[in-house]
């Protein structure tokens, strides 16, 4: 065996010297290489130096020129927000105030050092020059170079922002940058602003030789100087600036480079040291080659060491074991006491088949094998019992072929974790983790062999929707919501069928399949009402008690796929959620065909905002005893290019359903506020606010912004409210109610009585107004149950100093009763349609 190691070995042919010679050389090599790589690395780091010095001056050259330009653009910004200079300039040019009084005088240059200082009436022409601190008969555009109308008409384009623009231009043959910016009264209420393009003061900043030589002073820069470029080399220490009548200057100084210096310090004391680590190295070198002559002798033991070491790397990972020609074990690595739990001295020299029960044959079939030949790594599946008695499965590999004494070596390789892992994965891959049902795609690959099996009508689908288990989670701790559903999944488990299958949907969601070869719709109508009362059952924790209500949708073969089927459940699911008469219900080619006209809808109304099909619609609402207009409800309108005019009933659902509410809202709350301000001054706007905008977190921000961006004040706005958004109860309703109050609008709770009106709204919220819905106005003149609840809610909106108002009034009768009832304010057919903005033109105050 030792002889066939050493045959084998890579060393057996090369002596200890002449291994001992390469890495001499090698060692040689790279010596040389560490020397060279030292002085490139020198040179490096030095030009590195010199680089950072150069980027140093750089940013200060750039930094010298900025606050040059921040300096001078906050001074002509505080005199261009000046109410004095609002007044003297732009409403009317005062000399004596300008130069006489030195408000825009010759301080400036004496103080600033600024050239030049114009003034520019609307039309942009030159009203008042200065230059260098004294008067001047020069025009602004004759004493600087360059297109000076387009830089005062950009100041002018954004005088609403109160800044100031800068660009670079020539005076004398020399770059000067120029800053323009537009009068303004500023923060100075004494001053009005008046309509019309503004006047534009200009201030010139001309780079001198002096001016950049104190720049540079200043900022460590040496020799700071400006030079127009011509087509000789650029100087590496510079910057271009181009102006604005296509000449381009040099902005360059001289750096100083610390590395030229540190390279003729070291340099010379590097070559020193190296001559001394040569000579050193060579005595080095003839030491070890005497040595290694003598390590010759040894080399045998080394070739036997490294074998086994190459054997012991190969087989590291799990424990090692050798048999003999009897198959029996003749060594077993520590690791095999550590995997299996039996003892190495117990097994050895007893055959191999009494530990691992080998799959398809014996260790002997698997050696003789052609594949296991070819390929050594070719892994012998078996099994075998541990000492506590666990299955366990491991693979054989074998390491090398066997030797002259039909000795074999191998591996032996644990894998029962890595399947029972396997498993686990499966697993979670097929089933929901909290609830242990099966998940979606189980779901899916159970429904497809089902549909794919199944007679027509043998097959229902059930989609339950535990409706108010998301406002657990969100009011109450996580965990109460898991354990909700959890329990929820183990009635519903214990309640079906074994044949019928129950899978986790969605977060509030189960789906059912049921099979069965009987009148499917009747056991299912049956079925559903048992399932709701299961569900609405208490749920009880360890600190609460929860209830909730469900709601179900079903639907049937016939369906081409699984995955059509279980859509169709959802569609039924979204029609359930709406339903007010019945918890469940079956999907219908009706109900198809509204969902995927719903669905075109809802597509199109993505786009009708950029389209330009919505239009806004205003009805006026009056004060009932003068009869007088007070304000104008917003009425949104759609114009489909297809479908004609669509009412807000159809379209305001789908968009509150889709989330396309958020963005038409906003739209909405921008047109509103910038059409009223066409009407007289004394109108309001009210605007109606879906729940999903209520309690969308910008909202407050959005209503800010929309009264900032149009000036309407805050008086003038009226949000209307639904009862629905009352519902909350963990404080966030009230804290929005107050935040758009603080923003000085009115609240109004709309359609008051329609839904789940409580006193304690009223007394909570800060509420101005009460709308009464037009559902007690219909025919409240024939009705005695109708007048006393309209009568009820007056009083009561009077007692808590709420105004009160009734929607939908359409006659002379329904008009006279509400004002005998004391209603403050009516709106309806009566007293006018919903028309545009145009319409009412009557209500202008400009007419």
């Amino acid at each position: 065996m030792i002889s066939n190691l050493i045959n084998q070995s890579s060393l057996s042919d090369c002596p200890r010297e002449k291994l001992t010679q390469k890495t001499i050389i090698i060692a040689s090599g790279s010596l040389l290489a560490g020397l060279i790589g030292f002085v490139v690395t020198l040179l490096l780091i030095t030009e590195k130096i010199n680089e950072n010095a150069y980027q140093q001056s750089l940013f200060y050259a750039e930094k010298a020129l900025n606050n040059r330009k921040v300096h001078i653009s906050n001074t002509i910004r505080d005199y261009a927000s000046w109410g004095d200079a609002y007044e003297n300039l732009h409403k009317h040019f005062n000399f004596d105030w300008a130069f006489t009084r030195r408000n825009l005088g010759p301080t400036l240059f004496e103080n600033f050092k600024i050239d030049g200082v114009f003034v520019l009436d609307p039309k942009l022409k030159s009203v008042y020059s200065l230059i260098e601190g004294n008067f001047s008969n020069l025009t602004a555009e004759d004493w600087i170079d360059g297109d000076l109308l387009k830089l005062a008409q950009i100041a002018q384009a954004q005088q609403k922002e109160e800044g100031s623009v800068v660009a670079l231009y020539e005076v004398g043959g020399r770059p000067a940058f120029i800053f323009a910016a537009t009068i303004t009264p500023g923060n100075d209420p004494s001053a009005k602003a008046t309509g019309g393009p503004p006047s534009i003061i200009i201030f010139a900043d001309v780079l001198t030789p002096q001016k950049l030589i104190m720049l540079g002073h200043e900022f460590g820069l040496n020799h700071f100087r400006a030079t127009l470029n011509t087509d000789e080399p650029v100087e590496p220490t510079s910057f271009t600036l181009p102006t604005d009548s296509e000449n381009v200057y040099l902005l360059s100084w001289d750096v100083f480079q610390p590395g030229k210096d540190l390279r003729l310090w070291i340099l010379p004391l590097f070559v020193m040291i190296s001559l001394l680590i040569i000579g050193l190295y060579w005595l080095a070198i003839r030491k070890i080659l005497n040595t290694s002559r003598k390590l010759d002798q040894s080399q045998q033991a080394v070739i036997e060491s490294e074998k086994l070491f190459r054997d012991i790397a190969k087989a590291s990972s799990d424990w090692l074991w050798e048999i003999d020609e009897k198959e029996c074990f003749t060594y077993l690595s520590e690791r095999f006491n550590q995997v299996t739990g039996h003892a190495r001295e117990a097994w050895i020299s007893r055959p191999i088949h009494q530990l691992l029960k080998f799959n398809g044959g014996t260790i002997q079939s698997w050696l003789t094998n052609p594949e296991v030949k070819k390929n050594l790594r070719t892994p012998l599946s078996c099994s075998y019992q541990s000492a506590s008695g666990k299955l366990s499965l491991c693979d054989l590999v074998i390491c090398g072929e066997p030797d002259s004494s039909q000795r074999v070596r191998g591996v032996a390789r644990d894998i029962t974790s890595e399947l029972e892992s396997l498993e686990r994965i499966q697993q979670l891959q097929q089933c929901d983790i909290l609830t242990g049902l099966p998940n979606r795609t189980h779901l899916l690959e159970h429904l497809a062999l089902r549909v794919e099996a199944a007679e027509e009508n043998s097959i229902a689908v059930l989609n339950v929707w535990l409706d108010g288990l998301g406002r657990i989670c969100d009011s109450h701790d996580r965990a109460v919501g898991d354990q909700v559903l959890i329990d929820a999944a183990q009635r519903l488990k214990d309640f079906l069928r074994h044949d019928d299958l129950l899978a986790h949907n969605a977060p509030d969601e189960f789906i059912i399949v049921l099979d069965g070869g009987f009148s499917l719709k009747n056991y299912v109508d049956s079925l559903c009402g048992k399932i709701v009362n299961l569900l609405e059952k208490p749920f009880y924790t360890s600190c609460h008690q929860i209830l909730l209500s469900a709601r179900i949708g079903i639907s049937t073969l016939p369906a081409s796929t699984a995955s059509k089927l279980l859509r169709a459940s959802e569609i039924a699911l979204h029609y359930a959620r709406r339903q007010k008469n019945s918890k469940w219900c079956f999907l219908t080619d009706t109900m198809l065909k509204e969902f995927s006209q719903n669905k075109e809808l809802e597509r199109d109304l993505n786009c009708a905002i950029t389209n330009h099909e919505l239009d806004i619609f205003y009805q006026p609402r009056v004060n009932t005893q003068t009869l007088q207009v007070e304000g104008i409800e917003a009425l949104i309108r759609w114009h489909h290019p297809r479908k004609g005019l669509i009412g807000p009933d159809v379209f305001i659902p789908i968009a509150e359903e889709s989330g396309v509410i958020l963005s038409l809202g906003k739209w909405v709350l921008h047109q509103a506020c910038t059409q009223i301000l066409k009407l007289e001054d004394h109108l309001y706007i009210s605007i109606n606010l879906s729940p999903k905008q209520f309690y969308s977190p910008d909202l407050v921000e959005l209503v800010k912004d929309a009264l900032a961006r149009s000036g309407l004040p805050g008086h003038r706005m009226e949000l209307e409210i639904t009862e629905s958004c009352m519902l909350d109860e963990n404080g966030e309703t009230l804290a929005i109610l107050n935040n758009l109050k603080a923003l000085g609008i009115r609240l109004a709770m709309d359609d008051f009585g329609t839904g789940y009106s409580s006193l304690s709204y009223l007394q909570n919220y800060p509420f101005d107004v009460l709308k009464i819905d037009r559902s007690f106005i219909a025919d409240i003149h024939i009705s005695a149950r109708k007048q006393a609840i309209v009568l009820a809610i007056i009083q009561l909106g009077h007692a808590l100093n709420i105004t009160v108002t009734a929607e939908g009034v359409e006659d002379q009768g329904q008009y006279k009763l509400l004002k005998d009832l004391g209603c403050d304010e009516l709106q309806g057919y009566f007293f006018g349609k919903p028309a545009p903005i145009d319409s009412l033109s009557h209500l202008s105050s400009k007419k």
